[in-house]
């Protein structure tokens, strides 16, 4: 299931479990890292680019990673993880161990930006009248000059 093209970003237990399916040690941790945490940056990417060298995140996890798969590298360290942030740069495999899609990691909207632009190479160009007239679309394509019964919830 991993073996795709497509970026990858593993967060919190997904790091994990990227890790131990590319061949790298998941272990218990001494310390569990449960709520407010700072990792620092020990070598430059894309994933964390234009960010402060010391981050403020997010952390729920009692594994850590031991030992990255061959092939990824270090990218972020807190007191207990290590390997707080992880990246096979070629592969455009990346994984954290905190939790940058809460509002408790200040800098997680730039982290996830910085994957999904720099990283993935997607455009911003959804808008909700963009979906709607690709709905409108599709729905007429596939229904042409019939009627339509609508019952929507939610």
């Amino acid at each position: 299931a991993l073996a795709g093209d497509a970026p990858l970003l593993g967060i919190c237990y997904g790091m994990q479990a990227m890790t131990y399916a590319f061949g790298g040690i998941v272990a218990p941790s001494s310390a569990r890292e449960y709520g407010h945490a700072l990792i620092q940056q020990v070598a430059d990417c894309s994933l964390l680019r234009d960010l402060s060298p010391e981050l403020s995140v997010w952390m729920s996890h009692s594994d850590r990673i031991e030992q990255p798969p061959e092939g990824f590298v270090p990218l972020a360290a807190s007191i207990n993880s290590p390997y707080a942030a992880i990246a096979d740069v070629q592969r455009r495999l990346y994984g954290v161990q905190f939790h940058p899609e809460v509002a408790h990691t200040p800098q997680g909207g730039a982290i996830l930006a910085n994957f999904i632009f720099a990283i993935a190479g997607c455009r911003a160009q959804w808008s909700p009248s963009a979906f709607i007239d690709d709905a409108i679309f599709r729905i007429r394509q596939q229904v042409g000059a019939e009627r339509v019964l609508l019952a929507l919830s939610g």
